[in-house]
């Protein structure tokens, strides 16, 4: 179901969307499912984007890192 039908599970499932999106090369769709993450309140936060290894190809991405920096402050 999509965030708007189910508050609870839609932010897990956007976040496996961003993974996926991390595994097949669509770096740009999943930072900007990491983007809309950030701005919905939830547990999903910098510090775990920074530390989940299944994102570690963004990391050296100009956007990734201004995006982590960004939603830290």
């Amino acid at each position: 179901m999509p965030i708007e039908k189910d508050a609870t599970y839609g932010i897990t499932y956007l976040g496996d969307l961003a993974i996926i999106y991390t595994m097949t090369g669509e770096y740009d769709l999943a930072l900007d499912k990491i983007e809309q993450l950030f701005n919905i309140p939830s547990w999903f936060s910098p510090n775990w984007v920074d530390m989940d290894i299944r994102l570690a190809p963004l990391k050296s991405l100009p956007r990734y890192q201004k995006l982590v920096t960004e939603y830290s402050e």
